[in-house]
């Protein structure tokens, strides 16, 4: 693992940015149908845009994602398909 003396310059920020969340406002608030407050987005950014989901969605709706889409968020896979 690398030490930070051995990051380059923009090897430690985050893969979605504080500010390229607050530019998805509009998306947040079209399909969630709330207003979308940029006080809730973390400081510093996320590490993928399922990160932003996870942290955002319950704190815009008082609702939680759903079981299977937190646990593919933590690691899990997307292709995981049902065949019924």
């Amino acid at each position: 693992m690398p030490t930070s003396g051995d990051l380059g310059l923009w090897d430690d920020l985050p893969c979605v940015d504080s500010k390229d969340v607050a530019r998805m406002a509009p998306i947040f608030e079209k399909h969630l149908g709330v207003p979308f407050d940029v006080k809730h987005i973390r400081p510093g950014g996320y590490g993928d845009i399922d990160e932003v989901l996870v942290d955002l969605v319950p704190k815009l709706t008082d609702c939680e994602l759903p079981a299977t889409f937190m646990a593919n968020a933590k690691g899990g896979s997307h292709d995981e398909q049902s065949t019924s």
